[in-house]
Parts: structure tokens; sequence; C-alpha cells
């Protein structure tokens, strides 16, 4: 007795006491993550979903001795970061979320690491006014627009913390313009410009509203950019599954076929009218997908999801994948011991039902796919289907990745539910290129994929 009561008095009277753990044995190519990391103080860390970033980047924060360090991460990754920092034996992260007047006092406390998401840090930009050793920003790529505020301010505020890391998987989603101010963050300057649009005249060729990479300019940034980051592939390190992808194809009821054709070559339906292609567009997919549009709703996907979670799958846990909540919504109702994400539900109710699908308790996850791109491990799911594909490339890539981990080696399933002689056909034209996969396709091109694939199909 008085042995435990003296390891309770000598305890920081603030803590609460916890089991120590024993740090994980850091994964091969991980090691070679850190080894590369620890001469460093800037680190760019450009290692793809599932290959263990933040073990690296907090392991590099520990090596350089740092007091105070501040995380910035998407919302829904920070309960990630706790996990992670539990789990290399950090049991005391202050979390900055929400009214400042809820987490203000947490800054006089002795903490070592501080979490927080970028809306909170946009809106609190007198935190950069205290003394910090480390800032790790998670989801760099949230920085690449150089007019945003969180840019300006991320970027031109925090040149004097003297250490700092930048996170990401897909850290150019749109183009190569996108690593300019990660890198300034990081270096304050990128192949010796510190101005975005100086940069980009200088390598970029204006062609109407779109700017191209000039040849010789690519080979130099992807160059410089492996040069100063630490890059890496599942393919590098030979890890992981390859998904298999099937498509299952499907006809609309007739009567929507004919106000479908007349959206088409009209440009108008029913009460809809638009000069605008990507709105036209847009109409046509929520008219494949069948749920979203009052006087044009059908059940063709819903039957073939259906068909396929009490047939063929019957028994497995899957996830599905939304664009529109409508489709989500109709799916909701008819499908039994299922949970839901998307905009509207709660990060902690998020992180419940989460839990709810990996512990095996709920049999299917529907999640709308722009609200669940981060910080998800769905690798207890075998198999993924997409019941509405994003005209995003991010948003698909990162959903894509949300059921592979490096140390599983079994099949992966994604099932496309495509509607014959429809947009859904030239969006997954469009995803199933090889470049696509390789993650070498911007957003901005991936909308000019599907355009020209639309404006063929039409013409044919």
């Amino acid at each position: 007795m008085k042995a435990v009561k003296n390891a309770t008095t000598t305890a920081n009277a603030n803590e609460t006491p916890r089991m120590v753990m024993k740090k994980r044995k850091a994964l091969a190519h991980q090691a070679k993550a850190l080894e590369w990391a620890f001469p460093r103080n800037r680190i760019p860390l450009f290692m793809r979903m599932r290959l263990g970033k933040t073990l690296v980047a907090i392991r590099w924060a520990q090596n350089k001795g740092c007091k105070k360090i501040l995380v910035i991460a998407p919302l829904t990754v920070v309960p990630t970061w706790q996990e992670e920092l539990r789990q290399e034996g950090v049991w005391l992260a202050a979390t900055l979320l929400g009214p400042e007047k809820q987490w203000r006092h947490k800054l006089d406390q002795s903490h070592t690491w501080y979490l927080t998401n970028y809306e909170r840090a946009r809106l609190s930009p007198w935190l950069f006014d205290l003394k910090w050793d480390c800032l790790i920003l998670d989801e760099s790529v949230t920085i690449r627009k150089p007019k945003a505020q969180i840019t300006k301010l991320l970027v031109n505020e925090c040149q004097h913390i003297p250490y700092r890391a930048a996170l990401t998987g897909m850290p150019n989603p749109e183009s190569f313009l996108d690593f300019f101010e990660q890198m300034r963050f990081l270096f304050g300057e990128f192949l010796g410009f510190n101005n975005y649009w100086h940069f980009a005249d200088a390598h970029f060729n204006s062609v109407g509203y779109d700017l191209h990479i000039k040849r010789k300019s690519r080979d130099l940034i992807i160059g410089t950019v492996h040069k100063r980051s630490y890059v890496l592939t599942r393919k590098d390190v030979g890890v992981g599954s390859t998904p298999v992808h099937q498509t299952r194809w499907l006809d609309l009821p007739s009567p929507i076929r004919k106000k479908y054709k007349h959206l088409e070559d009209k440009w108008a339906v029913d009460d809809y009218e638009t000069a605008c292609k990507l709105t036209q567009m847009l109409w046509l997919q929520k008219i494949a997908g069948g749920c979203a549009m009052e006087g044009l709703k059908h059940k063709a996907k819903l039957k073939e999801l259906l068909g396929l979670l009490g047939g063929e799958l019957r028994g497995e846990q899957v996830i599905v994948w939304f664009r529109f909540n409508d489709e989500l919504f109709a799916c909701q109702k008819k499908i039994g011991n299922a949970v839901s994400i998307y905009g509207d539900v709660p990060i902690k109710v998020r992180k419940a039902r989460l839990k709810k699908f990996t512990q095996g308790k709920a049999r299917v996850l529907l999640a709308q796919a722009a609200c669940a791109k981060y910080g998800l491990d769905c690798s207890n799911s075998d198999t993924m289907i997409y019941f509405s594909r994003y005209f995003d490339a991010n948003i698909n890539l990162q959903s894509q990745e949300r059921f592979i981990h490096p140390k599983q080696k079994r099949d992966k399933l994604i099932i496309d539910l495509v509607v014959k002689d429809t947009v859904d056909v030239d969006i997954l034209t469009a995803i199933k290129t090889k470049k696509f996969q390789q993650g070498l396709v911007s957003n901005q091109l991936l909308k000019r994929m599907i355009l020209k694939n639309f404006s063929e199909r039409l013409a044919a």
C-alpha cells in the first residue's frame, strides 16, 4: 500500500494515472523515413495513406526535443492523432476545438502536444503569437490555395517556428501548382520563388482559364519535390492489397430514359433548365442515381444494391459511398444493420458509428465520400460500392484508400453501380485511366476528361 501511495503522490496533480504503453515497433519503411527525417528541421512527408506518416512525425518531433508542439489537421482526423499519440505513450494531448472559452485555459497547462483543426486555427490567429517549438500540418494540401485565409496565415505567420512538418498522401490533387504553398510554408520559397503568381508565370502557360505546366518545368518540379521531400507510395514499399474493380451495368426505366435524353439534348426537363454544362451533368448524374430529383426517381441502383447485399455479399461488411445525401437517405431506409456518415452528423457521433462498423456491430457503412475522405480506417471491410462518384480526383482517390491496410494481403473489391449511356459512364471511363489510378489526374483534368467523354458519347 505504501508503494501505491508514493506512486500516486509523485504523479502530476492534473494527470490521471494511465497504463504505460510500450512504443510500437516502426515498420521497415517507417524506420527509413525516420532516418531521413531526424537530421532535418523541416520535413515534407508525402507518404501515401496508411504508410504511417503520423508515427514518423511524432517521433521526429520528439527526437528534436520539442516542448510545445501544435498539430493542425482536418477535424475528422483529430481523433486519429489522439489515438496515435496514445500508442506512442502520450496520454495528455490538449485539444483546442470549439469556442475559445472552452480551451484557452489549456494553454496555461504543462502540455507538450496541442491538437486543433484548420477552421479553428483560421478563427484564432493569435495562436501563432505564442511560442511554439514545432508546427505539424496534417493533410497540408489544405493550404494549396494562395488566396485562402488559412494559407496566408500559416505561410506568412509561422516562419519563426523552428521545426515544421507537412504531411499528406496526395500533395498535388489539382495541379503541380499545389506544391508551391506547402513548400513555401516549410522553406520560405520554392525553386527560388516566394510568390505564387510569379512562380506560376515562370513555369506554366495560360490556356484560356487553365494553366498548363511547361514541359521542362514538369521534370524540374518533380525532381525538386523528390529531392526535398520524403515521397513514398505503397508500390515503393510493396505492401497492401491491389483492389479488383467491377462494374454493375444498369438500365434506366423507359419513361425516365426519355426525360434523361431530353435534358441531354435540350438542357431542360420538367421544371429544370440550365445553360451550364457542369450543372447539366450534375442533374444527369442525379437522374442516373434515381433518388434526388422529384418526378425523375427510379429504383435501378437501389434494387441492385439491395440485391448485392442480400445475395453475393451476404454476411460481408460493406462500405457504400454516395455523392448525394438524398441517395444515402433512400438507401438508409431500406438497409438494416447499417450506420451512416454525412455532413450533418457531429464528429463524436461519426466516431461512434465508425467504431460500431469497425467492431463488426454494424454490417454496412453508408457514407458521403466528401465527409469521410480523411482519417477513416475501414480496413475491416474488403468490399466497397460506389452508388455515385464525385467529379473530384482527390475525393475519389482518398475514398478508395479507406479500406486498404499495408499489412493486409486480402483481396479487396470495388464495385461501381453504373447506368448505361449516362454520365455515369463518362465518370467511370475517366477514373479507370491508368493516370487516375496512379494519382496523376487533377480535379481540373478529371472534369475535362469527363466533359470530353460526355461530348464524344453524345456525338457517337
